[in-house]
């Protein structure tokens, strides 16, 4: 290659204004460009060269055919043209500079053949008529487009406007006919109000009518029917027509009668269907919002399970209730009715004190709200039934909340034997330390003036419960728990605390 590279080359390219025949003259162009490119096609590192071919030649491959000049990638060698010669060197350093010195003049002459082929190939590319002839018709496709899109604008407009104007006659035509109608019924109602006057001052000059029976006539009958019936008054006698008037009226008040009564009887169907919908409606409530037994039971497991602060808190006590109870209309509960009920049962509690206040046990007192739970009465004894104001499990809520502190009610479930030996000896311990105290506190206090009463009500008992969970063990304890439960003093308290932890006692004492 760099002996082919010396020998000598043409490196001339055709002038950008040679070759310009347009597609008048073709051949020119071939005739001036085919010998330059094949000449630089020796150079060539890609072989086969594409031909520039001729008129015919498709679109595709003249295009090919550019885009391999535009890239084109030549072989020449530029060696011979070096300014120094490697061999004269006397040391490495010097020899190194040489070959930088080369390389520098070796890529300017690179560079300048590259130049002279890409301008030999835009050259050819302006005057190539079949590009001029691909360029021309591309824009007589891009006007003809244009025109196309104008012409459909225009048709679109001419549309658009013609629909317009139709739309506007048919708004004028209905506007006129329209103006025609009121004026129309502008006439018609001039006319029947002048028959109407005509007709009142015939009846009341001429026959002696009376207005109140004219008006009923002239108010029932149409147009029509007002002007057949004057016309037939007209023709006949003063006594003729009076009996026709008569008969006209009485036809008339008959109609009225039947009309109301009709009216009458239809609004009193339709109260009566009103009341039949409302009466259907609160049974189809009362039925859907019943609950049973167990359902309330599952509600209070669920509403203790999922505490305030849980997330989804209603929809996971739905589910548990709908999954474990069964509605005795085969109807799944929502989120709405067990807020509902849960409502219900928390105004219940605060009403009664009770925490389980849906038990069918609870008996409710008319009066001041009183809950009472029959006791059965002991037969070895043979003493009577007795009321006792709490249930069982609210009563052992109580002893257990005054017999453990809050930590050990909070420790896992010992076994039955442990737990019953544990709790009987702290509340041996608890009612001995709280006699002693409530002994030294009787010495430095003076007696009691106020009554006390045996009975204790719903909140009364509640205050009690909830004064012996919180109120901490001390020797100021029961004055505290007596300072929290309204009319009752600290020996109420303490008996009443005795009372419930004996009832507890005996229960399991029986139980074993």
């Amino acid at each position: 290659r760099i002996y082919d590279s010396t020998r000598d080359f043409d490196d001339s390219i055709p002038h950008e204004s040679e070759g310009k025949g347009g597609e008048e003259n073709p051949s020119s162009f071939f005739e001036v460009y085919r010998p330059a490119f094949q000449r630089n096609s020796w150079f060539s590192k890609r072989k086969p060269v594409p031909s520039l071919g001729d008129m015919d030649t498709d679109m595709p491959k003249v295009h090919a055919f550019y885009d391999f000049w535009l890239s084109f990638q030549s072989w020449r060698e530029f060696s011979h043209k070096d300014e120094h010669k490697l061999d004269d060197a006397q040391t490495r350093e010097e020899r190194r500079w040489m070959e930088r010195e080369n390389k520098k003049l070796t890529s300017e002459q690179v560079k300048k053949e590259k130049k002279r082929i890409r301008k030999m190939v835009n050259n050819a590319m302006q005057s190539d008529p079949r590009l001029i002839r691909a360029k021309r018709l591309a824009r007589e496709a891009k006007e003809a487009k244009k025109q196309a899109k104008l012409q459909a604008k225009l048709k679109r407009e001419a549309e658009r406007k013609a629909i317009e104007d139709a739309e506007r006659r048919e708004r004028e035509e209905q506007q006129r006919k329209e103006a025609e109608r009121k004026e129309e019924e502008k006439r018609t109602r001039d006319a029947f109000k002048k028959l109407r006057k005509r007709f009142r001052h015939t009846c009341k000059k001429e026959h002696g009518f009376s207005k109140f029976d004219v008006d009923t006539i002239v108010e029932r009958l149409g147009q029509e029917q007002l002007k057949q019936f004057f016309k037939d008054m007209l023709g006949q006698d003063k006594d003729s027509a009076r009996l026709t008037f008569q008969q006209k009226l009485e036809e008339v008040e008959k109609e009225k009668k039947e009309i109301a009564a009709a009216r009458e009887r239809e609004q009193e169907e339709r109260r009566a269907r009103a009341r039949m919908e409302e009466k259907m409606r609160e049974e189809e409530e009362k039925k859907k919002a019943k609950w049973s037994d167990i359902e309330l039971m599952w509600l209070a497991k669920a509403i203790q399970k999922y505490p305030s602060g849980c997330h989804n808190r209603w929809t996971q006590v739905c589910n548990m209730v709908n999954t474990m109870a069964k509605n005795p209309s085969n109807r799944e509960r929502t989120e709405k009715d067990v807020i509902k009920q849960t409502r219900i049962m928390n105004q219940r509690k605060l009403q009664t004190g009770f925490s389980n206040a849906y038990n069918k046990k609870l008996k409710f007192a008319a009066g001041d709200g009183t809950v009472f739970e029959e006791k059965e009465s002991n037969a070895g004894t043979g003493a009577t039934a007795t009321a006792t104001p709490t249930t069982t499990k609210t009563a052992s809520k109580a002893a257990k909340a005054a017999e453990q502190p809050e930590k050990k009610r909070k420790k896992k479930k010992r076994t039955k034997k442990t737990k019953k030996s544990t709790e009987a000896e702290a509340a041996g311990s608890t009612e001995q330390q709280q006699q002693k105290e409530t002994q030294k506190k009787e010495k430095h206090q003076p007696k009691s003036t106020t009554t006390t009463t045996t009975e204790w009500t719903a909140i009364q008992q509640q205050a009690l419960e909830q004064a012996l969970r919180t109120t901490p063990k001390g020797p100021e304890r029961w004055d505290q728990i007596a300072a929290k439960v309204p009319d009752k003093t600290k020996k109420d308290c303490v008996r009443r605390f005795k009372e419930i932890r004996a009832a507890i006692m005996s229960q399991r004492g029986s139980s074993k």
